[in-house]
């Protein structure tokens, strides 16, 4: 995969509500497959398919959990269900805006309801990393993007810096 399929944070797709996925055909696994190459060619940890330029409800996460158990999954058509009252702030990056870092407050426990590719539905619990992945992921598919959760203090640092970083992408 020599050109990045990503699309830059400051793209207004990213910025838009991904719409439902409807018919669970070879097309919804090839694209979560398409979204698992990119995950692991950028060494990431989730991905949204509309970071790829697909503005569908679906995400991929390779993250450790809770448990300290590693989890590779693809939702389809997530949702949070529910949320602890504890919240936990890390620092984030996104795989459209690559080598920033910014501190997120996210839920420390969710648990999300998904189809899966062939359509059926599934929950899962989610806590550590695989919760802050997910969540991150799952805004995005809603138009949210992780900076859209951080103080204006940050959210101004981040618009700088992603212009900046699109002005050199450019140059290059």
């Amino acid at each position: 995969m020599e050109d990045s399929l990503l699309l830059p944070l400051d793209h207004p797709m990213l910025e838009t509500v991904s719409d439902d996925v409807s018919e669970f055909d070879g097309r919804i696994a090839e694209l979560a497959d398409t979204l698992l190459e990119v995950l692991d060619h950028e060494g990431g940890a989730a991905l949204a398919a509309v970071q790829i330029g697909a503005p569908v409800r679906m995400v991929v996460a390779d993250a450790v959990d809770h448990t300290g158990e590693r989890q590779r999954v693809a939702l389809v058509n997530p949702r949070i269900t529910t949320r602890s009252e504890e919240r936990a702030t890390q620092h984030e990056s996104c795989l459209s805006m690559p080598g920033y870092f910014i501190p997120v407050p996210r839920y420390a426990l969710i648990e999300v309801a998904f189809e899966t590719l062939e359509g059926e539905t599934g929950t899962i619990l989610a806590g550590g990393p695989l919760a802050v992945c997910l969540q991150q992921a799952i805004d995005l598919t809603n138009g949210i993007l992780f900076i859209d959760r951080v103080a204006p203090l940050h959210r101004a640092q981040s618009d700088d810096i992603s212009k900046t970083a699109r002005r050199r992408a450019i140059l290059h």
